[in-house]
């Protein structure tokens, strides 16, 4: 795995959680927006035990970002629904850290 790969996965995987806990913290009580808040949640344990593997080199990486990628993508896609901004951030960032994911997933 190249280092330059690590860190942008790294910074992706970070981005997520940010945006995820963000749609989290202004969305959290809407029941309209269960779903999305559940997707948030995975999205944000994941995103950092994924970062975790990376950092300390975990033999374990490939399959924690490919895990990573599909909760990701399901995130994504729920996020997406939503017309709000923090929404529509999260989504971007989750698609994001997906694709990042997925290509490290792949490099490992």
């Amino acid at each position: 795995m190249a280092q330059t790969n690590v860190q942008s996965c790294i910074a992706a995987c970070t981005d997520c959680v940010t945006s995820c806990e963000t749609c989290i913290g202004s969305q959290l009580g809407n029941s309209q927006m269960a779903e999305c808040l559940r997707l948030c949640l995975d999205c944000v344990a994941v995103c950092r035990d994924c970062i975790g593997a990376m950092l300390h080199g975990s033999p374990f990486t490939a399959q924690w970002c490919g895990f990573c990628a599909d909760i990701c993508d399901a995130c994504a896609a729920e996020c997406a629904k939503f017309k709000e901004k923090v929404c529509q951030d999260a989504a971007a960032a989750c698609r994001r850290c997906a694709g990042e994911c997925r290509g490290m997933a792949k490099a490992a």
